[in-house]
């Protein structure tokens, strides 16, 4: 059996063609271990996926359940790699004002205009770096929009001023974090949606770094690593194990109304209450060791 790890890339074979219950079109993929997979064929319509054929595929995301979320490698563009882009037009949010660009397979694609140079318009060419592909569409950081990370060391927390919000590619929302030198960072909103963060606001962010990703993880505004805490135990549910199985599981909330799922194995429970350690904090996520 070959492992299946988030973040890598594996052949996925492209079985058929079937409808959904909303009747959709959907692709049935199977992975190297002949687990089963569905994607929207929308998506990918410009892919030229083909029954019979093979198509590598990007193991995106295997979330706390054990979910396994993947992404067809793009026919062009490659994540980390720098690309032209032409401004088709302007647009103007309740978010502020955007610029609408367009790939290789004339996907609209926004970015934040103060983003690119004053005087920038339609017809102008933009540099751009993809740093994913989500649904067949690549998400774009304008070149000289990127963020600056000399100087940061891994582990070490820093101070930052939230001077406001951008959106990207329509949907990925982010605070705008300015440190001391002025240099701006970006922070995903949707995993911090508890933390109360808002515009003029001063937070502490630790430095972190997982493969070639860069990022700042806020304090937590009440559980820190290492520290002992109770969880109320809400419900049992399952955590998907991979190839082909799955594992019991309880379901802990926090004091922020989040679930969490734990491993059911090795851990006593005699209340509707327990206590485990917090191991990590990873994207507003907690690691926790209940055992």
């Amino acid at each position: 059996m070959i492992t299946i790890e988030e973040g890598k890339y594996y052949r996925f074979g492209i079985e058929s063609e079937v409808t959904g219950i909303d009747g959709e079109k959907l692709f049935k993929l199977s992975d190297p271990n002949g687990v089963k997979y569905l994607l929207n064929a929308q998506w990918y319509k410009n892919y030229d996926l083909k029954t019979g054929e093979t198509v590598i595929c990007h193991i995106d995301k295997i979330n706390c359940s054990g979910r396994i979320f993947i992404e067809p490698v793009h026919p062009v563009y490659k994540p980390d790699e720098i690309y032209d882009f032409k401004i088709a037009e302007s647009v103007k949010t309740e978010d502020g004002n955007y610029f609408l660009v367009k790939d290789i397979f004339d996907n609209k694609i926004e970015i934040p205009e103060v983003d690119l140079p004053r005087g920038s318009k339609s017809g102008d060419v933009v540099r751009c770096r993809v740093l994913t592909v989500k649904k067949g569409k690549p998400v774009l950081v304008p070149v000289a929009a990127e963020p600056d990370y000399s100087g940061f060391n891994e582990g070490d927390d820093y101070l930052f001023k939230v001077s406001g919000s951008k959106r990207y590619s329509g949907k990925y929302s982010f605070f705008i974090l300015v440190d001391n030198e002025g240099k701006e960072f970006l922070l995903r909103k949707k995993f911090y949606e508890e933390y109360g963060i808002k515009t003029g606001d001063t937070i502490k962010c630790k430095f972190k770094k997982t493969g070639k990703e860069y990022y700042f993880e806020p304090e937590h505004p009440y559980y820190k690593k290492g520290g002992k805490y109770e969880f109320f135990i809400i419900g049992e549910d399952f955590i998907y194990t991979y190839p082909d199985g799955k594992e019991e599981a309880i379901v802990l909330l926090n004091n922020y109304g989040k679930e969490i799922l734990v491993r059911r194995k090795n851990i006593t429970l005699d209340s509707n209450k327990i206590s485990c350690v917090v191991k990590d904090i990873v994207k507003g996520q907690l690691v926790l060791d209940c055992s």
